[in-house]
């Protein structure tokens, strides 16, 4: 009978490093795998000549940023520092830009976005889950170095705004308007740092008309819709259930 050769025994390093890739390759293919499937599907329009737009660069890097956000849920929920570790280099790799909220109706306060500081709190906590791994401390500081010397601010990118809301504001609408351009998949996440509460996305066209919702019974929300013409839509979040305490959310669109 044919054996098959066992594969060389990988050094504690290489496995996590191996792993640690493999976690930020998989966030990136499923997830821009998700982004299109639905460029591609089937979307009801008044004029069937228009077809589905496909995902642009910033969308992809959202999409990517939703994927690292679920995947630091996970790695906290499993106790998992190579999930941690992975979650933090997507967070610390990817350029973003300010979202302009000058139009923003809500009770909110408007907070320093400090990836360095959130990414550094990631690697923290994987150092502790991982106890006396040297591995995976090694690891640590390498994605930590890596992200401190990430270049920042060059144009391009998600939009995000980081913001503090406070006892008055639930059950409330919290409006934010944003610019999508024509044939664009847009995109609209929206995470609860704090882990308090549900969430609410409702998205409104310039004409009133809700064209996406994400109504789960989740802390996080998030949509996708196609634009046909280049409008500003109105992003609306409510808050259910919870504490009354002060909770940070961050919003991300393309």
């Amino acid at each position: 009978m044919f054996c098959q050769p066992e594969p060389p025994r990988a050094a504690p390093a290489s496995l996590f490093l191996s792993t640690l890739l493999w976690a930020t390759h998989m966030i990136r293919s499923i997830f821009i795998a998700g982004l299109f499937a639905l460029s591609t599907a089937s979307v009801a329009r008044s004029d069937d000549s228009i077809r589905p737009s496909k995902p642009d660069p910033s969308a992809k890097a959202a999409a990517e940023l939703r994927a690292a956000y679920t995947m630091a849920r996970l790695g906290r929920e499993s106790k998992s520092p190579e999930l941690l570790l992975a979650a933090a280099r997507v967070i610390g790799t990817t350029n973003t830009m300010k979202l302009d909220v000058k139009e923003a109706k809500t009770n909110s306060k408007e907070q320093e976005d400090d990836v360095l500081a959130e990414v550094t709190g990631l690697i923290k906590e994987a150092k502790g889950l991982a106890g006396d791994n040297a591995a995976v401390k090694t690891l640590a500081d390498l994605i930590e170095k890596d992200v401190k010397e990430f270049k920042r601010g060059a144009e391009g990118g998600p939009k995000k705004h980081v913001g503090s809301y406070g006892q008055d504001c639930f059950g409330l609408n919290n409006d934010y308007y944003c610019v999508f351009n024509e044939k664009q998949l847009a995109c609209i996440d929206v995470y609860n740092a704090s882990g308090r509460g549900d969430l609410e996305l409702y998205v409104y066209d310039p004409n009133g008309k809700l064209v996406a919702q994400d109504r789960r019974n989740d802390e996080d929300c998030s949509v996708a819709f196609h634009v046909d013409k280049r409008a500003k839509y109105r992003i609306v979040i409510k808050f259910f259930n919870g504490k009354r305490e002060p909770t940070k959310l961050k919003l991300v669109t393309n």
